[in-house]
């Protein structure tokens, strides 16, 4: 029963997070930023969804894969080029899930989607899954919970 609980709220986190690239590539204010190369609101405006999305974290790319935009401003400036969530999101047309290992242990779960405009790269979206809410939660439960 448990297993059937857990493995739904997995699945349910999952897939809710998933259509948020495809919306957010959509989103006027961020498409415009990237179109003007103006990115003074744009952190504000992706801190504001990110309560209401439950996503660990929002980053906006440039073409180039530099972090224009972030819910986490600590990472503005930094260079994505080489992240799956870039790479892979350039080769498709589709929105990219991707499971990366972190240096400091565990993964990082991510949907990615390149935005265009008139059929030009203008950027990427990565958002973050945050399913760090589960582990929390179920480390107090006695059961042992391996996902794979």
């Amino acid at each position: 029963m448990r297993q059937a609980l857990y493995s739904g709220n997995l699945l349910s986190e999952l897939q809710r997070t998933s259509i948020v690239p495809i919306l957010l590539s959509r989103d006027p204010v961020l498409v415009s930023a990237l179109n003007t190369d103006d990115y003074a609101q744009t952190s504000q405006h992706l801190i504001s969804y990110i309560e209401e999305i439950g996503a660990a974290a929002i980053l906006l790319l440039d073409e180039s894969g530099r972090v224009v935009a972030a819910t986490d401003r600590a990472l503005l400036g930094t260079n994505r080029r080489q992240a799956p969530s870039f790479i892979d999101a350039l080769r498709s047309n589709e929105t990219i899930f991707n499971t990366t290992q972190r240096e400091s242990g565990g993964y990082q779960f991510t949907y990615s989607r390149k935005i265009e405009v008139s059929g030009a790269l203008v950027g990427v979206i990565v958002v973050q899954v945050d399913l760090a809410k589960f582990e929390q939660s179920w480390s107090g439960i006695s059961d042992a919970v391996i996902v794979m």
